[in-house]
């Protein structure tokens, strides 16, 4: 192990200083390495952190096609041992005739949706011309979203709904002594149909302590980066089911999925602790929403899917001196600098 590796494992380096940093975000990877691909056209992370509770709620959008003529499925990869349910997504009932759905369940996770739905209203609607489904126009670049909205099933692929509206995920193996990386299997896709999963993801106790503990800074990373943390510190740590599962499925090349876009919601207010942005952060650029009540609920950010890179803080952490960081640089208050 390089003296560089083994400080960054034993959580002695500032992430801004080094190429890797602690690691959220999903890899989004081929059922088959060998095998046909789904193309997952936008990812929409939200983030709530829970300092006391050693806890990280994390809601995702996706939105994917399958543009082959066989059914597809796709695994999802994340760092330390996350919990993974499946939702159903729906529009809220005021602003539409669907019924209520999954997340009125839970008061705390309505909310966050409700911020999720509020934050994408423009570009995610109801589709009149077919129940069941929702027009969405991805993002295309750091500017603009795509003209032609796609047409995304809500109905869950294969129909996985028609019974209830939430179901949790297996896992594809159980953790060993420590926490290294966790693997689902998503459902397939019909041939032809574009789909929008909702994803729950939980990460609390010894795998909040891994990737963000008591450090005064933790990190979101695009899917690159997180396959190099994954490889470095994660594998060693799997148990034999685990390993195998990464070297047949997860480090071939051509495995890997690479979204189109990726942007990132991090909750504040009274929906997560408030969290501050370091300097250091590159190619990520912060989109300040119209709706003012909103950027007090949410930053919100687009980033680069290949590279991309944000450091963040506890707000109550301290502040230490920024360094130079090449690519967009987001300051505290949202300010490019």
């Amino acid at each position: 192990m390089t003296d560089t590796v083994k400080n960054i494992s034993e959580g002695v380096r500032d992430p801004r200083h080094t190429s890797t940093g602690w690691g959220d975000c999903i890899v989004c990877v081929r059922q088959d390495p060998n095998g046909p691909a789904l193309e997952v056209r936008q990812v929409i992370e939200g983030l709530s952190y829970h300092r006391a509770d050693e806890r990280v709620d994390i809601p995702i959008l996706m939105a994917v096609r399958n543009p082959g003529d066989t059914p597809v499925a796709m695994r999802v990869v994340h760092r330390a041992h996350v919990k993974a349910s499946l939702k159903q997504f729906c529009f809220r009932a005021e602003d539409s005739g669907s019924k209520k759905g999954w997340e009125d369940k839970d008061p705390f996770k309505k909310r966050l949706m409700d911020i999720m739905r509020d934050l994408y209203a423009g570009r995610l609607r109801e589709n009149p011309d077919k129940p069941a489904t929702a027009l969405f126009h991805p993002r295309v670049n750091c500017l603009r979203a795509q003209q032609e909205p796609e047409v995304l099933s809500l109905n869950g692929p294969s129909g996985c709904f028609s019974d209830r509206e939430e179901f949790d995920l297996s896992a594809e193996f159980a953790q060993g002594a420590k926490p290294s990386f966790s693997s689902y299997v998503l459902p397939p896709v019909a041939p032809g149909q574009g789909e929008l999963f909702v994803l729950w993801l939980t990460v609390e106790g010894e795998s909040y302590r891994r990737l963000v503990g008591e450090r005064r800074l933790f990190t979101v990373d695009s899917h690159s980066r997180l396959l190099r943390q994954i490889k470095a510190f994660d594998v060693p740590d799997a148990p034999d089911e685990g390993k195998k599962i990464y070297c047949e499925h997860i480090e071939p090349i051509q495995a890997i999925i690479a979204p189109s876009a990726y942007d990132i919601v991090i909750f504040q207010g009274d929906l997560g602790d408030p969290i501050a942005i370091e300097a250091g952060s590159i190619c990520i650029l912060q989109v300040q929403p119209e709706d003012k009540r909103l950027s007090k609920k949410a930053l919100w950010f687009y980033g680069q899917p290949e590279e991309f890179y944000l450091v963040l803080r506890y707000e109550s952490a301290p502040v230490h001196s920024k360094p130079t960081a090449n690519g967009f640089v987001v300051g505290k208050h949202g300010a490019l600098v």
